[in-house]
């Protein structure tokens, strides 16, 4: 779909048919950046707008 600051972003649908927006953070980035991260998961989460998508569920996976 694009990508921003910390990461790409990409298109997901689960097997109900919603769409979804999912960041991904490469994980060379994620440790000098996570209080950045839980700032705009918990302003995005705030926001209403028909034109923004809803935040639902933020997740941190470490890579193998």
């Amino acid at each position: 779909m694009g990508s921003g600051g910390f990461g790409k972003v990409y298109l997901a649908e689960n097997s109900k048919g919603e769409k979804y927006a999912v960041k991904i953070i490469p994980a060379e980035e994620q440790s000098t950046i996570d209080q950045c991260i839980n700032n705009e998961c918990m302003n995005a989460v705030q926001l209403k707008h028909p034109n923004i998508i809803k935040t639902i569920q933020a997740t941190y996976v470490k890579e193998k």
